[in-house]
């Protein structure tokens, strides 16, 4: 018999509880969330990417990373409680998504203009790393 991967057993245990509270499908939040996504760490892009931002828009991300740092402590919270109160912060969080997204996009955007920048700019990257 044939070993179910990480990501197919979540997806059947997912399942079960779904249909028990109605949430959202899997492939709603992986589109929304890019579960099957790993995330990396790069100590350069953090460097060159701290230029791209002014004092208010660093302010504003502060603020949106602590809303959004509270919200996953909230789920863990949650997910340490019940199944029900896990099904009930999916929910919340589904109908929350809308206006995270929406500042999460912003942010994005700023980075995709500003790299856009740099990558037409001549002036060597100041690294130090």
């Amino acid at each position: 018999m044939e070993e179910k991967d990480n990501l197919e057993l979540l997806k059947e245990n997912y399942e079960k509880v779904k249909k028990k509270y109605k949430l959202p499908t899997f492939e709603e939040l992986d589109d929304e969330f890019e579960i099957r996504k790993i995330d990396y760490d790069s100590n350069l892009i953090k460097e060159i990417e701290s230029n791209f931002f002014n004092e208010e828009d660093i302010h504003n991300m502060v603020i949106f990373y602590k809303k959004i740092w509270h919200l996953l402590h909230i789920g863990v919270n949650a997910s340490l409680s019940s199944e029900a109160d896990e099904a009930k912060f999916v929910n919340d969080m589904w109908l929350e998504w809308p206006k995270l997204k929406k500042k999460a996009k912003h942010f994005s955007d700023k980075l995709m203009e500003s790299w856009a920048q740099a990558e037409k700019d001549d002036a060597p990257l100041n690294y130090t790393g």
